[in-house]
């Protein structure tokens, strides 16, 4: 099930976004509820299950950052630990054998993919694509970067290639941007936009 993406534009900013599907590669639905969006200091995107998706964005309580603690320090020790611990007590993943699973967060300027054993990793592109339509989103932006500007229409013109290739995939998406602050801005957070209309029948 699934694309989720995030890449740096033009201006530096970030751009995360998800596409509205819901299939068990049988069957499909679209999904009301956005797989893109922000608790507390992060914006999360995610794949593999909606029940994580839902622990992330209304049960987990990302930890407070003590004073002087690296960036580094807070995401690969405290925040792992705290997600960990989240799910386990709410019945979701396999502590056992390390599996839980697949999202993208952005903390500060950087895009994290989550892995399934809840090992954080950094791509040296700036783009970073998860869920069924990874392959094909992250080949295509490499490309829609080099020619388009636009955020929207880089994005539809993304979601249209990989939802036409991947059944579970939608053509419909939301998004939302980062903003990188600067010294006159503070609030950074911005609510998912609709990327496609529904289709009227």
């Amino acid at each position: 099930m699934t694309c989720i993406v995030a890449f740096r534009n033009k201006e530096k900013n970030i751009i995360l976004a998800g596409d509205k599907m819901g299939s068990d590669s049988f069957t499909s639905m679209i999904s009301k509820v956005p797989k893109v969006f922000t608790n507390d200091d992060f914006a999360i995107g995610y794949t593999s299950s909606f029940r994580m998706g839902q622990l992330l964005q209304h049960v987990w309580l990302p930890p407070q950052r003590k004073v002087d603690q690296s960036t580094d320090n807070y995401l690969y020790s405290d925040v792992t630990a705290s997600l960990r611990k989240m799910f386990k007590e709410n019945g979701f993943g396999d502590d056992d054998t390390n599996e839980f699973g697949n999202f993208i967060m952005i903390y500060e300027d950087r895009i994290l993919e989550m892995q399934d054993e809840m090992s954080f990793l950094e791509h040296e592109t700036d783009i970073v694509s998860v869920g069924a339509g990874c392959y094909h989103a992250t080949a295509a932006m490499q490309l829609l970067l080099d020619y388009e500007s636009d955020n929207e229409t880089i994005l539809t013109k993304l979601f249209d290639l990989v939802g036409y290739n991947i059944v579970s995939v939608s053509t419909q998406y939301d998004w939302m941007e980062i903003k990188m602050p600067t010294y006159d801005e503070e609030d950074n957070e911005e609510k998912p936009k609709r990327g496609r209309p529904k289709k009227e029948t």
